[in-house]
């Protein structure tokens, strides 16, 4: 950045001389530089500019200027990594399994690019134990690895060579940055690990293996996918997740989806530092919420709880966990609410949105059969009822607002879905969108409520016609 000073006209008529010629010397490449001083009995009408290369110059106050501190020099980043003794036998084990990374050519020869865009997959039953580097490239950025049977598999149970190739893979790539790791649909029993179904303390006995853990560094996504409860127990044992960059100043996301358990326990054995999205989902025979310092290492993020066991069972230290983190959004099923909001702070900052799924229950929890959910303080509500009923009473409707009214003051926008699973509209909605609208003495904050997506008009006072003569109010 260049400073450089000029007179205006005003100076020049009043007899002050014109500005030296020698003023301004050199203008190259849009630098100019400073060659005299200026008079002081000009400055009253001086203009000062800032001036870079290409740039138009800009003007600022004479308060504004201050002396400039250069910025300090960010060194680039390094666009591909030397080349090693891993080099070849990277490039050749991802071209086997037809994922061609990406090279240029150096001096020292053919180098790897450190940021690969490729999502590799390997199928254990596919995989020649022969063919698997020691190592993959140190320091390489991987976006995703996938570790899935081919289509071929049949097999019931997890053969051992399975197990031994898996390990071999984790531990070729150590030394690589996994953006994602997704391990899918192993579904079937590991040898050597007894499983029985009787109770809870049976199904997945504590198993450790004799070999030391091994350090991957997972950047933004673990995604288990239908994992059988050894498999599960298995992974999380071989696993450690510690050596994770803390410096990095967001959290990775956990999915948890259609594993079929009972417990998630041994999740904590992976020593995950930071958390910003956790979604354990359709897995219908879990029956605790026992992984206590996966709860304590989530951030400010995104919560899910879907389809879970009816009844489940959230023990103290993960619910206090889960309470004391201000969530930008939380997506559950109404019972898994009402266990779960009685850990929330009542005095935390109010959850960004919460996404309340009413599935079957939705009539029998209106009609008062089921206890209704505690206070929600929220910005926005979203009220979901996919039970697949083409018809509902109109006291669903009415008792869904006094509920709204009673419980949910705080909110900004609400939505209500009352929709069958085909999707097609309910029969009632139009009905009902005649005469709806919203009392806004009784949710001051509230800026748009919806009903299945269409706007319904908020005013000061509203009426309902009961029993179709007498109008009373909401």
């Amino acid at each position: 950045m260049v400073r450089f000073y000029i007179y205006t006209q005003k100076a020049c008529e009043k007899g002050k001389g014109q500005p030296p010629d020698t003023l301004l010397k050199g203008i190259t490449h849009g630098m100019i530089t400073l060659e005299e001083s200026v008079p002081s009995t000009q400055k009253m009408n001086q203009t000062l500019f800032s001036v870079a290369p290409d740039c138009a110059p800009t003007t600022k106050s004479k308060r504004q200027l201050r002396p400039e501190t250069p910025e300090p020099e960010h060194p680039p980043e390094v666009l591909e990594l030397p080349r090693t003794q891993y080099t070849d036998e990277t490039i050749m084990f991802f071209d086997i399994h037809r994922c061609k990374l990406d090279t240029l050519y150096t001096d020292q020869g053919r180098c790897l690019i450190k940021r690969q865009n490729k999502n590799m997959v390997l199928c254990p039953d596919l995989v020649d134990i022969n063919t698997l580097p020691a190592k993959m490239e140190p320091g390489m950025v991987l976006e995703g690895l996938t570790i899935i049977p081919s289509a071929k598999n049949t097999l019931p149970t997890v053969p051992r060579e399975w197990i031994a190739i898996m390990r071999k893979v984790f531990l070729a790539f150590s030394g690589v940055v996994l953006n994602m790791l997704s391990i899918r649909k192993i579904a079937g029993l590991v040898e050597d690990i007894p499983i029985t179904t009787n109770t809870l303390a049976e199904e997945i006995p504590e198993y450790t293996t004799p070999e030391p853990a091994i350090s991957l560094q997972i950047a933004k996504v673990l995604n288990l996918y239908k994992l059988s409860p050894s498999v599960l127990v298995w992974f999380c044992t071989m696993v450690d997740m510690r050596c994770r960059d803390r410096s990095q100043n967001y959290g990775i996301k956990v999915d948890l989806c259609s594993c079929n358990t009972t417990t998630i326990r041994h999740l904590d054995l992976l020593g995950i530092n930071t958390i910003s999205e956790l979604h354990i989902v359709n897995m219908p025979k879990l029956k605790y919420l026992d992984c206590q310092e996966i709860a304590k290492s989530c951030v400010n993020g995104d919560l899910r709880l879907e389809n879970l066991f009816r009844d489940i069972k959230i023990r103290r230290g993960v619910g206090k966990a889960l309470g004391e983190t201000t969530w930008n959004s939380v997506k559950t099923d109404l019972g898994i609410w009402n266990r779960f909001s009685r850990f929330l702070v009542p005095k935390a900052k109010p959850i960004g949105l919460v996404h309340l799924n009413l599935g079957g229950l939705g009539v029998v929890w209106l009609n008062g059969s089921i206890r209704h959910p505690r206070t929600i303080r929220t910005n926005t509500l979203i009220v979901v009822d996919n039970s697949g009923e083409c018809v509902v009473p109109s006291s669903y409707f009415d008792n869904l607002m006094k509920w709204i009214y009673a419980n949910v003051g705080k909110a900004r926008e609400i939505n209500i879905v009352v929709a069958p699973t085909q999707g097609s509209p309910n029969p009632n909605i139009l009905e009902v969108l005649k005469t709806a609208v919203v009392d806004r003495r009784n949710l001051h904050n509230l800026e748009r409520f919806t009903l299945d997506d269409v706007s319904v008009p908020i005013t000061p006072l509203v009426v309902k016609v009961l029993d179709g003569n007498q109008p009373a109010p909401l």
